[in-house]
């Protein structure tokens, strides 16, 4: 591998080190911080009433209300094989929905209380299915002072689950996963690049190396593309993407673009470079989408051919034809 190459692949396999050290030490963290606060004692819960009128967007607050009345019940889930009751309670002339398990729920349903009784849990956001139950039940039930109003308008936008334990850690344990597949995947794609660059070293000769080498450092026209990550030189294109890739113009056969959609707002594109004799260099990580995509498209395309006009362009049945009767290529 030239040496040029060799300082820069060292360069990134330091920076993709450290990238995952600092990964995989604060994985090794987080499940130590999320022991601790699981045994650390819970704080003193917030009336769930101040907490709604402070306009608070915070699911998982600790909270608690007092109750005077048994629960009503509108709606039961089952999760981890457990069921557990949806009820809207009243403190007051407020109405809160609140997540019960059913001994809690069978506690309660008493005909009277002599005392308030305490709940405590944890805020979780009203999702749209249990809006639309609760709805149901103010309208079916002919709850006073509901009309058209809408269930934030009704009972807020959070209810409080009493089953939760308000030090669970299993944030810290999700985060803490992801953050160590992130750290191992980004290694594992540096390692992808650094055999592909050893595969495009031991291609060429050491005589040919040191003809690429002059050209790339004594060129003065050369065409940077692609924050100096694609670069020309009158014979060669380099690529300087997640491997070191190096092709001959004259070598190049057809170049085409592959785009696939990762989300509604990007897109990630791929330009393929097939040779003449079958071999596929792959320029990816362009991640941008609409005009500023087919920009960078016209200009790479037009600077190879002004490289090699007879370069086969684009991806269409005609030039896969092309592809197949010039150079035997079937893609």
């Amino acid at each position: 591998m030239p040496e040029v190459f060799r300082i820069r692949m060292k360069k990134r396999r330091t920076i993709v080190t450290a990238i995952l050290a600092v990964c995989v030490l604060t994985a090794a963290l987080l499940p130590v911080l999320g022991i601790a606060k699981q045994n650390s004692p819970l704080p003193g819960p917030i009336r769930f009433r101040d907490f709604c009128n402070s306009g608070s967007q915070k699911s998982g607050a600790y909270v608690y209300i007092e109750i005077k009345d048994a629960p009503y019940l509108f709606a039961e889930q089952t999760k981890d094989k457990d069921d557990y009751y949806y009820c809207v309670v009243t403190e007051g002339d407020e109405l809160y929905i609140v997540m019960l398990s059913i001994p809690a729920y069978q506690s309660l349903i008493l005909p009277d209380y002599d005392d308030p009784v305490m709940l405590t849990g944890v805020t979780r956001y009203i999702s749209s299915d249990l809006s639309e139950i609760a709805i149901e039940l103010f309208v079916e039930s002919g709850w006073e002072n509901v009309g058209n109003n809408t269930i934030a308008e009704i009972v807020g936008v959070y209810y409080m689950d009493t089953v939760a334990n308000p030090n669970d850690p299993s944030d810290y344990f999700g985060f803490a996963l992801s953050l160590a597949v992130l750290g191992v995947l980004g290694w594992f794609i540096f390692y992808l690049g650094y055999q592909e660059s050893k595969k495009v070293a031991a291609f060429y000769s050491d005589y040919e190396w040191e003809q690429i080498m002059h050209e790339y450092v004594s060129c003065i026209n050369l065409l940077s593309l692609n924050k100096n990550k694609i670069i020309m030189t009158e014979s060669y294109l380099f690529n300087f993407q997640n491997s070191y890739n190096v092709v001959r113009f004259d070598e190049i056969a057809w170049a085409y673009r592959s785009t696939y959609r990762r989300t509604i707002a990007s897109a990630s594109s791929t330009f393929i470079i097939v040779t003449k004799s079958d071999r596929t260099f792959i320029i990816n990580g362009l991640l941008t989408t609409g005009a500023r995509l087919d920009q960078f498209e016209q200009r790479f395309f037009r600077a190879i051919l002004d490289k090699n006009p007879a370069v086969l362009i684009g991806y269409s049945g005609e030039t896969r034809n092309f592809a197949k009767e010039m150079y035997d290529i079937d893609r």
